[in-house]
């Protein structure tokens, strides 16, 4: 037994230094203690959420310490979105799930809680669910605390399967989930190239 935690401890220490290199912390008017976001693109794509986002001038802070300004390219307060875009290239970055992930599964919510920098919480998913307006969220039980908000949920592959959103408890929380997330970026890309392939 003691070998197999020492293993699943390593694995899961392993899988949270991943994830936070892709993690970036959000500010507005020169503020960093609005949120957190995840780079998907090494070409400085970013996913946050739509009400870490609200104001301008937004900057964002790698991992490295490197502050650049942001570019909001699509925001959806209803399904509390946001994709930003910072002029940088070959940042790390993490990969959307396929799909959601099933109730029972192992995750790790990323984000800087309280503002302290890239926790990591551990937890499962209790369930899936969607609300009155149709938005569809991934439940989980592990902590969410403001500064959370923006940041992956990632599953033991390291995959993005949610974005962190809302504490539901206290320690429960509410995170987009990724289909909705695929949806949004999807929508929001397909409107940045619409006017270039036209001209």
């Amino acid at each position: 037994m003691g070998k197999l935690l020492t293993r699943l401890n390593a694995e899961l220490a392993d899988l949270a230094a991943t994830a936070r290199a892709a993690l970036v912390r959000v500010g507005v008017r020169g503020a960093f203690g609005v949120g957190s976001g995840i780079i998907l693109h090494p070409e400085g794509l970013i996913l946050t959420n739509a009400h870490v986002v609200r104001g301008e001038p937004i900057w964002v802070r790698l991992t490295n310490g490197q502050q650049l300004p942001a570019k909001v390219l699509g925001r959806d307060p209803t399904g509390d979105l946001a994709a930003l875009l910072v002029h940088a290239g070959g940042l790390p970055a993490l990969e959307l799930a396929a799909a959601e992930p099933a109730p029972g599964s192992l995750v790790l919510a990323l984000g800087h809680p309280w503002g302290v920098e890239a926790a990591a919480s551990f937890g499962v998913v209790t369930g899936l669910a969607a609300d009155e307006v149709g938005r569809e969220w991934v439940l989980v039980n592990l902590r969410l605390r403001p500064g959370n908000s923006g940041g992956p949920l990632v599953d033991a592959a390291g995959r993005v399967v949610g974005i962190n959103t809302i504490m539901t408890g206290a320690e429960t929380g509410a995170a987009v989930s990724v289909r909705s997330a695929r949806a949004f970026l999807k929508r929001v890309l397909a409107e940045h190239l619409r006017p270039a392939a036209a001209g």
